[in-house]
C-alpha cells in the first residue's frame, strides 16, 4: 500500500496523464480508472476528506454543489461532464494517499518511492532533451512548462530524506541535483519563480540545506544556458555558450526577467491577452461562471488576437492562470470556496507542526504546496492529469502527518463510495466507448471504415462536437457536398459555441450546398478568428456584392498571396482589379485555363497549433477544411498550394 501513490504518479506521468497521452483513449481511461480506484481508499474520510475539521468540512460539499450548478447553467455542459464526474474522486485522492501512509515507516517508504519516480522523470527529461536536440526539456509530460511545474511540486519531497538525515540521503541529494538540472533545462520562468518561493520557505525550516538551495536557484535562474555551459565545460570544449543566451535561442530566466520588465516579452504579452479575455468572460457571468471545462470552447468570443503576437487560427486551450480560469468557469462562488479550502488546509497542517508530528515530511509537503500555488498563478494545467496527481500526492503527505488518527472505513463510507463509483462508471462508460470508436476511426485503413467508427462515436456521445464535425467532413470528402452534411457541421459548431475552425468548415460546406445560413457561419468564424485570411475570403465569396467586398478581398490576399490565384476572381474580374488597386499592385488578367489545386486550412499538422488536442483533448487527426480552388500557374513565385 505504501508504494501505491508512487505507482499512480508514475502511471500518469509516463502515460495516462501527459499532455499527449491523456488525449488518447488508453491514456484517458487509465487516468480515470486509477483515480476512481484510488478514491475508494480515501472513502473513510468522506465526511472530511481534506481534514479541515468542524464546520469547515462543509466547504467540500459546498464546492461540489457550486460546480454542479455552474455545469447546469453553463452554455457548453458537455465540455465539463468528465471533470464534474471525477471531481469527488480528486477531492478524495489526498485522503487515499494519507491512508497509504498512516505510519511513519510507510510514509518514509512512500516518500522514497516518489523520489525514485521523481529521479526517473528528471533523468528521462535530460536524456530526451539531449537526444532530440530540443531548445527546452519537455518530456515525458510534453511541454516545458508542465515538466517544470511537475518537478517543482515534488522537489521538496525528494529532498525530505536529506533534511531528515535518513540513511538514503546521499542518493536523494543526487536525484535532487539531477532534478534541478532538468528544471533548468526546461527554461520555465514560472517554475524558476516557484522554486524561489520554495527556497525561501525551505531555508526557514531546513537551515542545513541553505547552501544547496542557493546553488539550485543559481542553476535554475540561469536557465538552459547553465546546463549547456556545464556540459561543454565537462566535455573540455574551448568555448562555451553564454549563460543568458544559450543555444537554441532560449533566454535564461535572468534575461527573461529583464525582457518582462521592459514589456518586450512576447509570452507575457500573449498571456495578458488571455487574461483580458478571461476577465471579459467572467464579467458576463460573475456568480457561477460559464461552466466547468468551457474555456477551450467559448473563450474565442472574448479573445482578441493581435497581429504578430498571436498566430492565425490559434486555439486557446486554457487561460494560463488557474485562478482566472476558475473564475471564468465557476464564477466568484467557485473562487471563494477554493481559496477558502486551500487556506484552511494549509492552516490546519501548519497547526499540526506544533503537535509533535513527523515534522520533516509535513514541512516538505507544505513547501511543495507553496510551489504549486505560485505555479497555478501563471498556469492552468488541470487537464494534464499528472500535475493534479502530483498536487494530490503532496497534499496526501501533509494530511498523513496530522495529529488526528485516521477514521476507519465503515458501512456508510463503503456504501457511499460504491454508489459514487457505480454512477461515475455509468456516466463515463459510453463516453469512453465513443472515444474508443474515435480512436479506431483515426487508425482505420479506409475512409468508409473510419466513417462507420465516427458514426458509432457520434451515437454514443452525440453532444461531443468533434465527432459530429469529423463525420460530416469525411462524408463530404467521400461522397460530395450535401445539405444534410453541411447541417451536421453547423450543429457541431453550435454545440462547441465558439471554435472558429468549426464555424469556417460549416460555412464552407454550407456555401457549397447553397445553405442560407452559410454567410452567418463564416461571419461567426471571422469574428472569432479575425487574423485568418481564409475567413475573409469565404465571407467575400458568400456575397461578392457586399459593401466591404474590396476590403475583404484585400485583407485575404494580403494575408495569403496565394488567394490571389483563386478561380473565384475569374468570375469577378472587376472586383479583383479593385482589390489589386487597394493593395497598390498593378492589374493582372484573371483568365486562365491551366491546372488547378486546392488551398485549404490544415488542422492538426502542427503540434504547437493542434486543433483537436487543445480544443477537445483528442489525439491529432490531420484534416483539411474550407478548400479554395486556385490556378497553379498564377500562384506567386515561391508559393505552393
Amino acid at each position: 500500500m505504501a508504494l501505491l501513490p508512487a505507482a499512480w504518479l508514475a502511471l500518469l506521468t509516463f502515460w495516462g496523464g501527459t499532455f499527449a497521452g491523456g488525449a488518447t483513449f488508453s491514456g484517458a481511461v487509465s487516468a480515470q480508472a486509477s483515480l476512481l480506484i484510488l478514491a475508494l481508499l480515501g472513502a473513510a474520510r468522506w465526511r472530511d476528506p481534506l481534514g479541515l475539521g468542524g464546520t469547515a468540512r462543509w466547504l467540500v460539499p459546498a464546492l461540489l454543489v457550486v460546480v454542479g450548478a455552474s455545469w447546469l447553467t453553463g452554455s457548453v455542459p458537455r465540455a465539463g461532464i468528465v471533470g464534474l464526474c471525477l471531481l469527488p474522486a480528486f477531492l478524495l485522492s489526498p485522503a487515499a494517499v494519507a491512508a497509504c501512509w498512516k505510519r511513519p515507516r510507510e510514509r518514509w517508504l512512500g516518500v522514497a518511492a516518489v523520489g525514485i519516480v521523481f529521479g526517473l522523470v528528471a533523468v528521462w527529461a535530460l536524456v530526451r532533451w539531449q537526444v532530440q536536440g530540443s531548445p527546452r526539456a519537455a518530456m515525458p509530460l510534453g511541454h516545458h512548462n508542465l515538466l517544470g511545474a511537475w518537478l517543482v511540486i515534488l522537489w521538496p519531497l525528494a529532498l525530505a530524506p536529506v533534511a531528515a538525515r535518513r540513511a538514503w540521503r546521499l542518493p536523494a541529494a543526487a536525484l535532487g541535483l539531477v532534478a534541478v538540472v532538468a528544471l533548468a533545462a526546461t527554461g520555465s520562468f514560472l517554475a524558476a519563480c516557484a522554486l524561489f518561493g520554495q527556497a525561501l520557505l525551505a531555508a526557514f525550516w531546513w537551515r542545513r540545506a541553505r547552501i544547496w538551495l542557493a546553488v539550485a536557484l543559481v542553476i535554475v535562474w540561469t536557465g538552459p544556458g547553465a546546463v549547456r555551459w556545464g556540459t561543454a565545460w565537462l566535455e573540455g570544449r574551448g568555448a562555451v555558450p553564454e549563460l543568458a543566451t544559450p543555444a537554441g535561442g532560449v533566454p535564461g530566466n535572468l534575461a527573461r526577467s529583464a525582457r518582462m520588465a521592459s514589456g518586450s516579452d512576447s509570452s507575457l504579452r500573449a498571456r495578458l491577452g488571455y487574461a483580458r479575455a478571461g476577465l471579459k468572460g467572467f464579467s458576463q457571468r460573475p456568480v457561477l461562471g460559464n461552466g466547468p471545462g468551457s474555456v477551450p470552447w467559448t473563450i474565442g468570443r472574448f479573445h482578441r488576437p493581435v497581429t504578430g503576437l498571436n498566430p492565425a487560427s490559434e486555439v486557446v486551450g486554457d487561460l494560463h492562470s488557474w485562478p482566472l480560469q476558475l473564475a471564468y468557469e465557476t464564477g466568484a462562488a467557485g473562487v471563494v470556496l477554493v481559496v477558502a479550502l486551500g487556506w484552511l488546509f494549509v492552516r490546519r497542517r501548519r497547526d499540526d507542526l506544533a503537535t509533535g508530528c513527523d515534522a520533516v515530511p509535513l514541512e516538505a509537503a507544505l513547501v511543495g504546496l507553496c510551489g504549486g500555488a505560485i505555479l497555478l498563478l501563471g498556469n492552468a494545467p488541470i487537464a494534464v492529469a499528472a500535475l493534479p496527481a502530483a498536487l494530490a500526492v503532496v497534499a496526501g503527505l501533509a494530511l498523513s502527518c496530522g495529529s488526528q488518527p485516521p477514521p476507519k472505513a465503515g458501512w456508510p463510507s463503503v456504501g457511499l463510495a460504491s454508489l459514487y463509483l457505480v454512477v461515475a462508471v455509468a456516466v463515463l462508460f459510453p463516453l469512453d466507448r465513443a472515444h474508443l470508436a474515435y480512436r479506431r476511426a483515426l487508425g482505420a485503413e479506409t475512409g468508409r471504415v473510419a466513417l462507420d467508427h465516427l458514426e458509432r462515436a457520434r451515437e454514443l456521445d452525440p453532444e461531443f462536437p468533434l465527432y459530429r464535425a469529423r463525420a460530416a467532413w469525411l462524408e463530404t470528402e467521400l461522397s460530395g457536398s450535401r445539405a444534410d452534411l453541411a447541417g451536421e457541421a453547423r450543429r457541431a459548431a453550435v454545440t462547441a459555441s465558439d471554435v472558429a475552425a468549426l464555424w469556417l468548415a460549416a460555412g464552407a460546406l454550407g456555401l457549397e450546398s447553397g445553405q442560407p445560413w452559410a454567410e452567418d457561419a463564416v461571419t461567426r468564424a471571422r469574428t472569432l478568428d479575425p487574423l485568418s485570411p481564409l475567413n475573409a475570403f469565404f465571407l467575400l465569396r458568400a456575397r461578392p456584392t457586399r459593401p466591404d467586398a474590396v476590403e475583404l478581398g484585400a485583407e485575404a490576399v494580403a494575408g495569403d498571396p496565394r488567394l490571389g490565384a483563386a478561380v473565384f476572381w475569374e468570375r469577378h474580374p472587376a472586383l479583383y482589379s479593385r482589390v489589386l488597386e487597394r493593395l497598390g499592385q498593378p492589374p493582372v488578367g484573371t483568365r486562365s485555363e491551366g491546372p488547378t489545386a486546392l488551398l485549404v486550412q490544415s488542422l492538426d499538422y502542427r503540434p504547437a497549433l493542434s486543433f483537436s488536442l487543445f480544443a477537445f483533448r483528442r489525439s491529432p487527426w490531420p484534416a483539411d477544411i474550407a478548400p479554395v480552388e486556385v490556378r497553379v500557374e498564377r500562384l506567386p513565385a515561391g508559393f505552393s498550394p
